[in-house]
């Protein structure tokens, strides 16, 4: 899948796992919410095992983009999507905490952190 003008498109990370990552940007708030909330939507659409959202550029992230989170986490759990934050910001990771986001999924510090969990975890099932 091509990355188009939007940087939080859904890229592909990996078709062996089925895992998706994608990148949102600087800010998630009101004004971009519902193109947020598109994407991350059409990631989980894809079904993937693992979808991780990657707030790493994320500075500002209000109400809206609390609630996109919120969404796009209740449509992961239906579909059977383990979803995951990387969002090193501390300013971001408490909006996430407040809302009681990070008692819903995983929050990382940083992309290779949040993948290699999933590398860990596919190892271990695997030598069962």
């Amino acid at each position: 899948m091509a990355v188009l003008q939007r940087p939080w498109l859904p890229r592909r990370m990996s078709s062996r796992w089925r895992a998706m990552l994608v990148a949102l940007p600087v800010q998630v708030d009101e004004s971009n919410a519902a193109g947020v909330k598109a994407s991350l939507l059409a990631a989980v659409q894809r079904r993937p095992h693992l979808l991780i959202a990657d707030m790493s550029r994320t500075r500002l992230c209000d109400w809206a983009g609390a609630g996109v989170l919120a969404s796009a986490f209740r449509r992961a759990a239906q579909a059977g999507t383990e979803l995951r934050l990387v969002a090193p910001d501390d300013y971001v990771r408490r909006v996430i905490s407040v809302n009681g986001l990070d008692q819903l999924m995983p929050v990382y510090m940083d992309v290779p952190t949040a993948w290699s969990h999933c590398q860990l975890e596919k190892a271990s099932t695997s030598d069962r």
